[in-house]
């Protein structure tokens, strides 16, 4: 984190072109490592919070002027924040993801995310298509495309936390929390500097 917010040393925004060359060298490789001694294996150092689940980030790829991917998941970036605490353990980034436009495979969905194929031809297929292997056009069943891969956008404002492995954030004790802060950003109710009260553990668990 220090070689993308050198000086850093209280919470900061950045948006843009800045926010994209900060994001750009915090994801940038190797992010995943081999892990050296007895059951080898990889380690993954950086990982994304939501809401409700967190998740390592293995690959990052710039999709366009407002697009990037952390694996299947792709993101509209719009301002990133980054804070670096009297720990390591309390540093971290969030970002917003700006809401995409619904591709329209799901009739009646009101769900944050939609998850579907992506065909090399760039033809997007539903979900349950994706998991069968195959398509259904014009009433005739085909083989689903080699090289369709899954992917999930976000289609309602969200926050995202990049942080260590062993952040405090990303401690199980503190979940619940992690939940309310992220939501209640999303819903205008919360403010980042209650963020950064949770990573210095300057509020107390519950229990």
């Amino acid at each position: 984190m220090i070689g993308a917010f050198p000086g850093l040393r209280q919470l900061r925004e950045w948006t843009g072109s800045e926010a994209w060359g900060r994001i750009e060298i915090l994801l940038s490789e190797p992010l995943q490592f081999r892990r050296q001694g007895p059951g080898g294996g990889s380690s993954v150092p950086i990982w994304r919070l939501y809401a409700q689940s967190s998740m390592p980030v293995e690959k990052y790829e710039r999709v366009d002027s407002n697009i990037f991917r952390l694996g299947f998941e792709r993101f509209c970036l719009g301002s990133i924040w980054a804070y670096r605490g009297r720990s390591s353990r309390a540093d971290f980034v969030v970002f917003e993801a700006l809401p995409e436009a619904r591709t329209g495979l799901y009739a009646d969905d009101c769900s944050d995310a939609e998850e579907y194929g992506v065909t090399p031809m760039g033809e997007l297929i539903r979900r349950e298509e994706f998991d069968d292997g195959s398509v259904v056009r014009g009433g005739v069943v085909y083989p689903m495309p080699l090289g369709t891969r899954l992917e999930l956008r976000f289609v309602r404002r969200t926050w995202v936390i990049l942080t260590g492995q062993n952040s405090r954030l990303h401690d199980l004790e503190l979940d619940l929390q992690r939940r309310r802060l992220l939501e209640g950003l999303c819903s205008g109710s919360a403010q980042l500097e209650e963020l950064v009260s949770l990573a210095e553990g300057n509020v107390r668990s519950p229990g």
